[in-house]
């Protein structure tokens, strides 16, 4: 027997075993219907960081706050597929942390940026400390302004 006759099914199996694994890890597909028209997702730098658990709606007592539009694929957008920033009153910001929930954060939309509706904090004035996109039912992309530390974002 040679080590060849030994190692190439052992090669095969880890081969079978990753491509089952990754198969798995696939983003859920867009409930809301959105398609091509506005789909959305985490960021490039986020998109191995899963989302921070939050208490359910029942537990805070609070009814969710429901953007018009959830950006599940935010890759579709030219700008930020590029790397470049979400500008907001002439100012850039850039994703700053892993999407989170805000059970407590009243939100309220402040623009629209090439096609992407962000959110900042109720009665908040520019400039913003952070800005929110949608990116999964009850989970928030913040974004910070560019330069700003990366844990700068509430």
């Amino acid at each position: 027997m040679m080590v060849s006759d030994v190692l190439r099914p052992t090669l095969l199996l880890v081969l079978a075993a990753t491509f089952v694994a990754c198969s798995r890890s696939e983003p859920a597909p867009d409930a809301s219907g959105s398609g091509a028209d506005g789909p959305a997702m985490q960021s490039a730098a986020a998109t191995t960081a899963e989302p921070e658990p939050g208490p359910a709606p029942e537990e805070t007592g609070k009814r969710p706050f429901r953007p018009e539009r959830i950006y599940y694929d935010l890759t579709a957008y030219e700008w930020y597929a590029q790397g470049q920033p979400l500008m907001a009153d002439g100012r850039g910001y850039m994703p700053s942390d892993v999407p989170r929930t805000l059970p407590d954060t009243p939100l309220e939309k402040a623009g629209e940026y090439q096609g992407v509706d962000y959110y900042v904090e109720e009665g908040a004035e520019p400039p913003y400390p952070v800005v929110y996109v949608p990116v999964f039912e009850g989970y928030w992309l913040p974004f910070a302004p560019v330069g700003a530390r990366p844990d700068a974002g509430g």
